[in-house]
């Protein structure tokens, strides 16, 4: 909230003469946003019989806060020859200071369509990273991942074990195969 940042300020003048008092927000319990930047302070005198309050902007420069993970996200296994993407991530709490930020954790747009060997499944790391919904006074973080890869039951897209054939056929080149298989 502004009370957070208290104003210093030196004492009002009225017509060269000093005048003492006090400098407060009009809303102390305003949360400063990043997309405003200028809040109304007030100038409060010791003497209110001699002097009224006045009140003037003030610029304020906020920067998005930084948001930290509580607990790691961690995927689910996925099936050689399925998406990084298909692995599901864990929900998780992200926070900023005190505060629980509200968002989604997805994955990075650069290793969400790779399609990991199930022998790179003990070295490699995936990045996710977490998206708070409100971008503009929030700052997003990512993080790594290790996504565990299962053999699949056989290749994708493997034709069945016997194909029938032509007995005209006379070279293996023109064996018409299922669609989607090379």
């Amino acid at each position: 909230t502004l009370s957070d940042y208290p104003l210093a300020g030196s004492n009002g003048t009225c017509d060269g003469v000093e005048v003492s008092g006090t400098w407060s927000w009009l809303n102390a319990s305003e949360v400063p946003l990043v997309s405003v930047s200028e809040y109304t302070a007030v100038f409060t005198p010791d003497d209110l019989t001699k002097y009224v309050s006045v009140e003037t902007t003030v610029t304020l420069n906020v920067s998005k806060a930084k948001t930290e993970f509580t607990s790691v996200p961690t995927a689910g296994g996925i099936t050689y020859g399925q998406k990084i993407s298909e692995a599901n991530i864990t929900e998780v709490k992200v926070t900023s200071g005190t505060k629980e930020v509200s968002g989604k954790v997805v994955w990075e747009a650069n290793d969400a369509e790779l399609r990991p060997t199930v022998s790179e499944a003990e070295s490699n790391t995936y990045t996710v990273e977490f998206r708070p919904d409100d971008s503009v006074n929030y700052e997003g973080i990512t993080t790594e991942v290790k996504v565990s890869v299962e053999k699949a039951d056989s290749a994708p897209n493997m034709p069945a074990d016997k194909m029938n054939l032509s007995f005209d056929i006379t070279k293996v080149s023109a064996n018409i195969l299922p669609d989607n298989w090379k």
